[in-house]
């Protein structure tokens, strides 16, 4: 019995319990309003998580800022050049290798003017085949109107320049070619050596030719020696070169001569000499002799000879020129002038001889010239500067000079020299 006593009461436990349990729910349920009143306090603990569950957003929208290294995903754009970026895997170090080395990199278009040289060599051959005048420009203005444009005034007039012309080609004197220079001053300074001493002088060359005439004026004057030389020439253009109509040269004296083709006389003093064909006068021969040489320079090699009729008050000579060599001349303050040496060696034993260098780039004027006399003596004119003179033909009004041309004593020039 007291086995079934003690059971009941461990059975009464969990009844107990059971209903403790039942009875407790009851309550709940019947006390369960008051306990509905407490949540709206929670509420409010609710308000402070949401509070807190703001904060929490706002410390997380950092992590939202990974976005904005996108923007500096520009990068992407730099990988057009993968080597490099690549290369480097820190990209702020490929950022700054790029902009250095490729931008010099690109100057490489330097090359492409590179290219241009080969365009100025091609010209260059053309430039060889036709080398630029030494004749200066004239300057816009000088003192006196010295470079202002002139005509040659006429000796004869335009039906007797054409009966001249005409009877000239049938005597045979245009069987030569000739290229005239164009118009020209040129300016020499003069050495002259003699005795041991030497003495300065100035001398000048004024050519002047409209293709139809043509004057020249020498000049040479040395104050130490007190000397004072002077020549003109002056005549037709022929398609052989030359024809002089009027010439007059003044050393000790002054002495004329005039060409008279139509009677076929030279006029000098008072006895009239034959004309031979193709007579040119002391000055004139240099003017012609380089004209011929322009014309046809592979008619002249070095080692051959011109023989050329020079006219004198005395006598009408024949003067042998021998081309004597290609080279340059140092003349126009220092310069190397390519020029062909002609020599003429006079057959009279007193005379002097003359060298003369006939510049390529100058139409063959002559750049220098040397007189050596027979006692050693030397007279040396070397060019200081060449200047193009301005031409123009002569108006319809004006009239030939009186009695072939004689020129006014402001027209006159000096001489080359005693040239025999």
């Amino acid at each position: 019995m007291t086995a079934a006593l003690a059971a009941p009461p461990s059975h009464r436990l969990p009844l107990t319990l059971a209903t403790l349990l039942v009875m407790g729910a009851h309550a709940w349920l019947v006390l369960g309003l008051p306990s509905f009143k407490l949540p709206p306090k929670t509420p409010g603990s609710a308000s402070t998580l949401l509070t807190r569950m703001i904060e929490a957003p706002a410390v997380q929208p950092p992590a939202p800022s990974p976005p904005a290294p996108p923007p500096e995903a520009s990068p992407p754009e730099e990988p057009p050049a993968p080597a490099t970026a690549q290369a480097a895997p820190p990209r702020p170090e490929p950022k700054r290798q790029p902009p250095k080395p490729r931008p010099r990199k690109t100057a490489r278009p330097k090359a492409a003017p590179a290219a241009t040289p080969s365009t100025a060599t091609a010209q260059a051959p053309d430039s060889a085949a036709a080398p630029t005048s030494l004749l200066a420009a004239p300057p816009i203005g000088s003192f006196g109107g010295g470079t202002i444009a002139h005509y040659v005034t006429p000796l004869l007039s335009d039906a007797e320049a054409d009966a001249a012309l005409a009877t000239i080609e049938r005597r045979g004197d245009a069987d030569t070619s000739a290229r005239l220079a164009p118009s020209a001053h040129l300016t020499f300074d003069t050495r002259i050596e003699a005795h041991g001493s030497a003495f300065q002088g100035k001398a000048s060359l004024i050519w002047r030719q409209d293709g139809r005439l043509y004057d020249a004026n020498w000049s040479f004057f040395s104050p130490r020696l007190g000397k004072e030389d002077s020549a003109f020439s002056s005549g037709l253009v022929t398609p052989s070169g030359l024809a002089p109509l009027y010439t007059r040269l003044h050393q000790e004296q002054t002495q004329e001569m005039r060409f008279d083709y139509a009677a076929g006389q030279i006029h000098a003093h008072d006895a009239p000499m034959a004309l031979p064909s193709g007579a040119q006068d002391r000055l004139s021969v240099l003017l012609q002799l380089g004209a011929m040489l322009a014309a046809e320079p592979q008619r002249y090699p070095v080692g051959s000879a011109v023989t050329v009729t020079v006219a004198s008050p005395e006598a009408a000579t024949p003067w042998r020129f021998t081309i004597e060599a290609e080279e340059a001349a140092t003349a126009l303050n220092g310069t190397p002038v390519q020029a062909t040496l002609v020599i003429h060696r006079p057959r009279d034993a007193d005379a002097p001889r003359l060298q003369a260098w006939l510049a390529h780039r100058m139409e063959y004027l002559p750049v220098r010239l040397q007189l050596t006399y027979p006692d050693g003596t030397t007279i040396d004119h070397v060019a200081r500067q060449a200047i193009a003179l301005p031409i123009q033909p002569p108006p319809a009004h004006a009239k030939p000079r009186p009695g072939a041309g004689t020129p006014s004593s402001s027209a006159s020039a000096s001489a080359p020299a005693e040239e025999p």
